[in-house]
């Protein structure tokens, strides 16, 4: 049956077909009584006469109808028009779980997005005593927000009673017996036997899904049905690490579990399953990869200004506690890893040589200071009286806590007293072997210098100079021959992927490259003096640091030989962690960062409160605000469909809207001065080009053609977009006509987030100079010519006077307006005070300078044990 737009229907016009499936057709129509959309099932003629079908028919409406579950479709209407039966149900604007999968497998984080939302809706469903029995990639549908529905219950089997584990399911209505309902690649064994199922078939189809989403490949396909039914029921999926390494372990358990053969090996609750898949969102939705946070620290893998906001982060404030590793569902081998910190602010641990006391950061009454934590009993005291305290090490001998205070070295007796200054003007320093000695590193400019000082007579000296990188975390090896160090950020091209190894003598200077991917990598640990151990947060390909930070961030422990340079995965982990410590034979402290960003609005308005108020809220990251020209609403990327996407936020209303949707990154928004363009950077070509569309983000187009890393995109009153390149050939500021032609470089040298005064005659841009730190520098357009003005701070507009500019400053705090034309010793004066529980990350301004947008970063960290990590030494290294 085809109907034409115009048949009506009941109450029901239709309008348009939107698909076709086993059950009949799907046509978009109209309520006349309410003049709303709808979508209307229609079961096909011919079929009218199988009592049956039309009975399965009708029973979808019933089984449907008396859910209420926001990731279930709403059915509405139930009726007959002469023999053509139909069910009316809401109309979802998006597209099927099949259409996003013709291009392949899907983000790990897009992934988990749309599962916990399909498991949320099941679990409701079996809690009706409901089982759908097709579910299948046609049958969900995900909107243009994210959201997902449920489709077709029309195989849905009513059970009439149960328990609350689902143990003694009786079926009032069933098929026949051998009767094989539902689809070949997404059925359970169960069901390819034709035998009566219960809800635990759902679960094996859903297991099904989520292994097709994240390998790209149905997990049991073959080249005919028959074949395809037999592998059901009796062979194993090819390995989930085989055919998606960088899928998160966690995950891979909870699919295992979904798929297991025996229905009695799988969830016994569908919330169970829901639960778990909520957990591994959670980690990756509040957490991701890379490590480095703030515009400056964009991707590990970006150019320029790398100012890698979670390896700032890394060592400075930290909020909220991290959700619970999920328990593993394999051998009592597996590694049991658990918090246990809860002040969501504790970081930076060093174990004692006895493996049963933990120094290490925290922040929880405000001040920065050394903790002790028993590992054993769980008691926590201070130990530092506080004073921006970072940095402890564990003397090899347990006597002593090594800390930085103000760029010094202090000692203090592990057992409390009062801290002695070693060493002034250092970054970092640690333990030789034999305790009488610090490897230290002293940051000048973008280099390092190493040095050692000797205890006993206070002397020291720089035994080696390394430019364009800042290492940092010196760890001396147990033989006393090697010092490992790791890099915070190299100059303004790349973050270096390895670790350095230098003799105390200085004479031996190497790096070890790590082979697995990733972004910035924790301070090492030594396993004897032959092995490190580091942490590598995952990092598949381009990723924007702070929104994987929230999106998707398992990792991985690694253990590295330094000869061979040879790894071995020893354990993941949930999130980034700055410091990794072996404290035992199979056991391993580190911490784990997790954070989100949300927009802040701020105004001179009465009806706003003087310390702002939310525009976004929740667990996402939202970030890089931009006004519309007209002061309306603001676009800004945002984590919160799953991908990294520009959205936009009515100031009025609130209402949210998204502006792209791809599966690659999507940030860093502008709006044409006419308001006819939307601007963004997208690696969707492989790597970071500017990226152009309509106003509303429809015909998506790229107009530079950088070929490594164009970002951050301005555009003047006369039409030039102004861009960042990190070439490492020829970085700098380039312009280029909207519509891609006539590239020429403005600024030559690091340069990063560049903004145009309201006239068009200065650009502002950025020079990395330190962690959560910048150069704010202004120059004369086109001509390039500074103006003699350069101050510290992060992320800068022009104010509408065209003489000011406002930008954030003290490491992410304060948002501060300073004439630049009166030169750097020019006042500055506050705009918005900075808070203790928020890193201010980026601003948007309007045209009239009198409303501000910022984006709040709140980050957390707690320290985790892993305990039964096999292949550790009992050496517990070096401190």
């Amino acid at each position: 049956m085809s109907l034409s737009s115009g048949t009506k229907l009941g109450l029901y016009e239709v309008r348009s077909p939107l698909g076709a499936g086993g059950m009949g057709e799907v046509y978009l129509a109209t309520q006349s009584n309410l003049g709303r959309q709808v979508a209307i099932k229609v079961l096909a003629s011919e079929a009218t006469s199988d009592s049956d079908r039309v009975r399965r028919f009708e029973q979808e409406a019933r089984a449907a109808s008396a859910l209420n579950h926001p990731n279930i479709i709403s059915i509405y209407d139930v009726g007959r028009e002469n023999s053509t039966a139909y069910i009316v149900m809401e109309f979802v604007d998006g597209r099927t779980l099949r259409a996003l999968l013709e291009s392949g497998q899907l983000p790990i984080k897009k992934t988990l997005q749309i599962a916990v939302q399909i498991a949320d809706g099941l679990a409701k469903a079996h809690a009706a005593g409901i089982v759908h029995r097709d579910l299948k990639p046609e049958n969900i549908m995900v909107t243009r927000d994210g959201f997902v529905k449920i489709l077709d219950f029309g195989l849905a089997k009513l059970v009439s009673r149960f328990d609350s584990t689902f143990q003694n399911m009786t079926a009032t209505v069933d098929s026949h017996p051998g009767a094989v309902l539902g689809t070949a690649g997404y059925m359970s064994p169960e069901q390819a036997r034709g035998e009566p199922v219960d809800y635990r078939a759902d679960i094996f189809s859903l297991g099904s899904i989520l292994y097709e989403m994240i390998t790209g490949k149905q997990p049991f396909r073959r080249d005919s049905t028959a074949q395809t039914l037999a592998a059901i029921i009796e062979d194993d999926p090819q390995s989930l690490a085989e055919l998606n390494a960088k899928s998160p372990t966690p995950l891979r358990w909870v699919i295992d579990r979904c798929l297991a053969k025996d229905p009695g090996e799988r969830y016994s609750s569908t919330l169970d399953l829901a639960r778990d898949l909520k957990n591994v969102r959670d980690h990756l939705t509040n957490t991701t990869t890379s490590g480095t946070t703030a515009d400056a620290h964009v991707r590990p893998k970006s150019s320029k200004w790398a100012i890698p906001v979670a390896c700032a982060i890394s060592g400075v404030i930290l909020g909220v506690v991290l959700a619970l590793w999920l328990k593993p569902q394999r051998a009592l081998s597996s590694p049991s890893v658990h918090a246990i910190t809860f002040s969501g602010n504790d970081f930076s641990p060093s174990v004692s040589p006895d493996g049963h006391t933990v120094a290490f950061v925290s922040g929880r009454d405000g001040t920065f200071r050394i903790w002790l934590k028993q590992v054993d009993s769980g008691s926590e005291t201070v130990l530092t009286p506080g004073a921006d305290d970072s940095s402890p090490r564990f003397s090899p001998d347990g006597a002593w806590v090594l800390f930085i205070r103000d760029r010094a070295a202090y000692r203090i007796p592990s057992i409390g007293g009062e801290p002695r200054k070693l060493i002034d003007d250092i970054e970092d320093a640690g333990w030789s072997p034999d305790g009488r000695q610090l490897a230290f590193v002293r940051f000048e400019g973008r280099g390092t210098k190493i040095g050692v000082a000797s205890l006993e007579d206070g002397t020291s000296r720089v035994t080696r100079e390394v430019e364009s990188v800042h290492l940092h975390s010196p760890a001396w090896s147990p033989d006393g021959k090697a010092i490992a160090l790791i890099p915070q950020f190299a100059g303004t091209v790349d973050v270096v992927h390895a670790v350095f190894l230098v003799s105390p003598d200085g004479r031996d200077f190497r790096e070890i490259k790590c082979p697995v991917p990733g972004g910035s990598l924790s301070s090492p640990a030594w396993v004897g003096s032959k092995e490190v151990v580091y942490g590598v947060p995952e990092s598949p390909g381009d990723v924007d640091s702070i929104h994987s930070s929230n999106i998707g961030s398992a990792g991985h422990v690694i253990l590295q030989d330094v000869k061979s340079g040879e790894v071995r995965i020893l354990l993941p982990i949930p999130a980034p962690a700055s410091r990794i410590e072996i404290a035992g034979s199979e056991r391993v402290i580190f911490d784990s960062l997790t954070q989100r960003g949300n927009l802040r609005f701020f105004s001179n308005s009465p009806d706003v409160p003087s310390g702002g108020r939310w525009l976004t809220r929740g667990n996402s990251i939202d970030r890089q605000p931009y006004f519309s020209p007209d002061g309306g609403s603001v676009v800004f990327s945002s984590s919160r469909g799953g991908d990294v996407d520009v959205w936009e936020a009515s100031l009025k209303t609130g209402a949210l809207r998204r502006l792209t949707d791809h599966p690659a990154l999507d940030y860093d928004p502008f709006i044409s001065p006419d308001n006819r363009h939307l601007l963004w950077s997208s690696n969707r070509s492989g790597h970071f080009e500017i990226w152009i569309a309509e106003r509303d983000g429809s015909s998506p187009r790229q107009i530079s053609q950088d070929g490594f890393d164009a970002e951050n995109p301005v555009v003047t009153p006369d039409g030039w977009v102004i861009y960042a390149s990190g070439q490492p050939q020829h970085p700098g500021l380039y312009k280029v006509r909207l519509d891609g032609t006539d590239t020429k470089l403005v600024v030559p040298g690091p340069a990063a987030w560049p903004d145009v005064s309201p006239d068009g005659k200065y650009i502002l841009f950025h020079t990395a100079s330190g962690a959560l730190q910048a150069r704010i520098s202004v120059t004369r357009f086109p001509e390039g010519t500074p103006v003699g003005f350069e101050t510290e701070g992060l992320r800068a507009r022009f104010s509408a006077d065209g003489r000011s500019i406002v930008y954030i400053r003290n490491g992410g705090r304060d948002i501060v307006r300073q004439d630049f034309l009166s030169g750097a010793n020019s006042s500055v004066r506050v705009l918005v005070p900075g808070s203790p529980d928020f890193i201010t990350e980026s601003l948007g301004m309007t045209r009239d300078s009198k409303n501000i947008v910022a984006s709040y970063v709140q980050p957390s960290r707690s320290l985790v044990v892993a305990d039964r990590v096999l292949g550790l030494s009992e050496s517990t290294g070096t401190k």
